[in-house]
């Protein structure tokens, strides 16, 4: 394999640093020393990070990025102000630390975490993993340089890897792609040491990852989600979680209840876009698992139903169109229909050749939309149905 110039650099870089440097907990405002592996990977995560931090892919909402900041201080109080935390419009469950302090949390985390508990779940785990300088201690166990050069090749250099290229580089490369077993076990373990002691009800970790292997096990394929990949939610590891939950002392949750509540009204205000980037990833089992969990919280019923029609209308196995159409009908029932229910209850008549339909469904949809910015397109339909 040729490698790329990033990773020769880093090649060069890496055959200079004779030391391995601290190898303790990282410490607020902590600096490695120039000669070491850390302040290597440093280098080159804040080289990826100058290209990551403009992408397309970052997500500018000033009330997220605090409520985000705020769980993260909340969990971390001391090493809070190292952490630059991104939001990333990329619908997988997802987050991640890379060893220069940057995180990112992935839109798909946000809208399959069923309260704040469960997502400051995630981000103490990454936050474990970061204090613990785990992507070192993986550096310095590896033999093989050149699979992590040609890795570091694609994080440092590879935008052009397709949909999630540029974000999945940074925040793999951060955790140098999957944790061995051990240090897996201990992120689990120090992470829900401080969801407890950050006032969360730990009970939620096993709670999130039972349902995260759920989600992986519905899939039609290994695996879409690049956080499954690296960190496999295995039977063991939920009974884990579970029962160390059980070890820790009760106390009230008032408090989460009130975080809950705030959690709830920065999801709800989203969500609905964020399922939408999910069904274009061609993901349609995962999506149905997370639509059929979104319903059990109580989300829109017309709009779930309205993303069930959508999912079936675009994986168009057999029998689909039907349950697009059902679904569809059922949506439009609710006044709380999305607005392109009817212009998509016409797409799946015309696909059926039921022309009359498709133009009943299309002018209705015209009709409640007269703004609407594909006008031109839907009329263009209904000119060619009509046609003799």
């Amino acid at each position: 394999m040729r490698l790329g110039k990033a990773a020769v650099g880093l090649s060069l870089l890496v055959s200079a640093c004779a030391g391995t440097g601290p190898v303790g907990d990282v410490k607020p405002g902590d600096e490695p020393e120039l000669t070491t592996v850390e302040a290597g990977l440093r280098m080159k995560m804040d080289e990826a990070e100058r290209s990551f931090a403009a992408s397309a892919l970052i997500i500018k909402d000033p009330e997220l990025q605090d409520y985000l900041d705020g769980i993260v201080c909340r969990l971390a109080e001391k090493i809070c102000p190292d952490i630059r935390l991104y939001i990333v419009k990329i619908p997988y469950f997802n987050a991640s630390m890379a060893p220069n302090g940057v995180m990112q949390v992935w839109t798909g985390l946000l809208l399959r975490a069923e309260n704040e508990a469960q997502l400051a779940t995630v981000l103490a785990h990454e936050l474990a993993h970061y204090k613990k300088r785990h992507s070192i201690k993986m550096w310095n166990s590896t033999r093989n340089t050149t699979d992590f050069l040609a890795f570091f090749s694609i994080a440092t250099g590879g935008i052009g890897y397709g949909f999630v290229g540029l974000a999945a580089g940074l925040g793999a490369a951060g955790s140098i792609q999957a944790y061995s077993r051990d240090l897996e076990n201990e992120a689990d373990e120090i992470g829900q040491d401080y969801l407890y002691d950050a006032g969360y009800d730990p009970v939620e970790a096993g709670q999130l990852w039972e349902k995260i292997k759920g989600e992986a096990d519905a899939g039609d394929r290994e695996s879409t989600a690049i956080f499954f990949a690296s960190h496999p939610p295995a039977e063991d590891r939920i009974e884990n979680l579970k029962s160390r939950a059980e070890a820790y002392p009760a106390r009230p949750l008032q408090a989460q209840q009130r975080a809950d509540e705030k959690f709830r009204k920065l999801v709800d205000a989203r969500w609905q876009g964020w399922v939408e980037d999910l069904i274009d990833t061609g993901s349609y089992e995962e999506t149905l698992f997370v639509i059929d969990n979104l319903e059990k919280r109580e989300f829109s019923p017309a709009a779930l139903d309205f993303y069930r029609g959508d999912v079936y209308r675009r994986r168009s196995n057999e029998g689909d169109l039907d349950k697009a159409k059902e679904a569809y009908l059922t949506a439009a029932k609710s006044p709380e229909a999305p607005a392109k229910t009817y212009k998509n209850l016409g797409l799946v008549a015309k696909r059926q050749k039921e022309d009359g339909k498709a133009i009943e469904y299309f002018e209705i949809y015209l009709a409640r939309y007269p703004e609407a910015s594909d006008r031109f397109l839907v009329e263009s339909y209904i000119k060619q149905l009509r046609q003799p």
